[in-house]
This record gives C-alpha cells, sequence and structure tokens, in this order.
C-alpha cells in the first residue's frame, strides 16, 4: 500500500514530501513535471510524469489500498474566473474522474485539498466554521466546491473513506520556485528581486496565514489516522492578517522597502477570511 500524491511538484506537495520522507511507508509522487533540484534529495521516493487529464497517465499507479492525496490545481487561482470553462475542464472534471477511479480501485482513503479561503465566500462571522453556509464568489471557489460535493457524493454510493481539508493561505517552507501564487512568496520575490509588487486587492484584505510545514503536518496525521473518516476539516492557524501587516513583516525581514504597483483584479475577492481550526483539533488530538 502506498500514499499517492498527485500535484507533488507544486507548494503544498514539495512540502509534504519532505514530510512524509521523515516516516515509513511508500510514497509514490505524480505530477506534470518536478524540479530535479529539489526531488533529488529524496531518491527513494518514486516520481512519474502524468497529464492529470488523461486518466490512462496514471490509473496504473492507484492500487487497491492506497492512499491518495489529490492535490492538484491546472492554472492560476486568481486568473480562473476569466476562464471559467477551462477552469471547468482541466479542474473539476479531472478531480471527479479521480474520484470515480478511486473509489473503483477501493482505496483506503481519498483525501482533496481544498480552498478554505474562497468555498465560504464574503461573510460577517468572525471565524468561520466548517457549517458555515458556502457561497463562493469565484470559479476558484465554485470549482473547489463543486470538487467537494462530488466527492461526497461518490463516497456516499462507494462508501469511500475521504477526508476533504480546506486549507487556509499557507506560506514559508519549500516553495515552488515557478509558481505565482502565494503572498508571501510573491512579496519576498519582490522584496528580493528589487521589482514592483503587484497588488490586486485592497490592503486591509484579511486572511488566515498558516506556515506551510503546519500544512503538511496536518495531512499526514490524516493520512496516519486508522479511524474511518468521511468528513470536512478546515485546516488553518485561526489568525489573521492583513496585507499591510504581511508586508511590514517581509520589509523587516529583509530589510528593504517594497515597491508597490497596484493592478486591476481579475478576480472578485472575499475581504476578510479567517478560518475555525478547533474541530481538526479535537479531532486529530
Amino acid at each position: 500500500m502506498s500514499v499517492i500524491i498527485f500535484g507533488a511538484n507544486g507548494f503544498i506537495g514539495r512540502n509534504l514530501i519532505h514530510e512524509l520522507s521523515k516516516h515509513s511507508g511508500d510514497v509514490i509522487a505524480l505530477s506534470r513535471n518536478f524540479d530535479e533540484d529539489f526531488f533529488s534529495h529524496y531518491p527513494e521516493i518514486p516520481r512519474h510524469s502524468i497529464d492529470f487529464r488523461d486518466q490512462n497517465t496514471y490509473a496504473d499507479f492507484v492500487q487497491e489500498g492506497d492512499t491518495v492525496v489529490q492535490l492538484i490545481y491546472m492554472g492560476v487561482p486568481y486568473k480562473a474566473n476569466s476562464d471559467k470553462k477551462s477552469d471547468i475542464i482541466n479542474n473539476l472534471i479531472p478531480s471527479v474522474e479521480l474520484a470515480e477511479l478511486c473509489a473503483a480501485k477501493s482505496i483506503r482513503r481519498f483525501i482533496f485539498s481544498s480552498s478554505g479561503g474562497t468555498v465560504y465566500g464574503n461573510t460577517s462571522q468572525e471565524l468561520i466554521a466548517e457549517e458555515h453556509h458556502c457561497d463562493p464568489v469565484n470559479s476558484y471557489g465554485i470549482t473547489k466546491l463543486a470538487t467537494e460535493k462530488y466527492i461526497r457524493a461518490i463516497s456516499g454510493e462507494h462508501n469511500m473513506d475521504y477526508a476533504i481539508l480546506r486549507i487556509s493561505n499557507p506560506y514559508g517552507g519549500y516553495p515552488n520556485p515557478q509558481s505565482s501564487v502565494g503572498l508571501f512568496n510573491k512579496i519576498e520575490q519582490s522584496l528580493i528581486n528589487k521589482t514592483p509588487f503587484e497588488l490586486r486587492v485592497p490592503m486591509e484584505t484579511t486572511r488566515d496565514y498558516m506556515p506551510v510545514q503546519d500544512v503538511a503536518s496536518a495531512f499526514v496525521r490524516v493520512i496516519n489516522d486508522d479511524r474511518p473518516i468521511f468528513d470536512i476539516f478546515n485546516v488553518s492557524s485561526g489568525r489573521g492578517l492583513n496585507i499591510r501587516e504581511v508586508i511590514d513583516m517581509m520589509e523587516k525581514k529583509h530589510g528593504k522597502k517594497l515597491s508597490i504597483r497596484n493592478v486591476p483584479s481579475e478576480n472578485p475577492e472575499v475581504l476578510c477570511n479567517i478560518l475555525d481550526n478547533s474541530k481538526f483539533k479535537e479531532f486529530f488530538q
């Protein structure tokens, strides 16, 4: 039995690979491509290039009893709204097909990386719990929520064990240098390269930021838990920072002043999003 990581070369995937390398057990890394500089540190982990939209490229890697972790998101979240059809074709449909394959092959557990920052939409709640009404305002959040609902429906049909993790905004750790997402990463790259930081939302925009090492540790706890799981969990810090506070932190870290360029947003955005993480803590204590 193996832990199969779909999207192993992404931000969360790389940090999850690092965390899983500390534990015994078989891990298989699947991704469209791989950063050899990073994966050379983990020669014991087999990796295979796949096309997420073509089940024939990965079906043979999934076997009965495996745990499957679906981290893949094709595209840039803040650009998804401008091409909703592509978002559906490249993300929703392949994720549903993967979940159906896993159910048919009787895997041990299906773990899906959802978005705690977008599926809830706008709310006046100070802390957002899992039972809160979901009303996403952009295509990225809609696709994530729709995938969640299909996973739950497929689980109901086949009794497939699943855990949906609604992740807040991870930062730090081992970023993918080719990635264009992640506030901390983008600010840091602008400071290092002395290039303007493109600000797409108001400075007061508040998010729940969590060290990606803690996110990876949360995945490991879900992977290793022997109890049946059929549920959704927020994975978060439970605290909020606005963009101005993040910029101040990064400027102090680098001893430099950030150059900022305001650009129009391509996506409707939520102004404030802080997640209640008590359910995860209680279940996995």
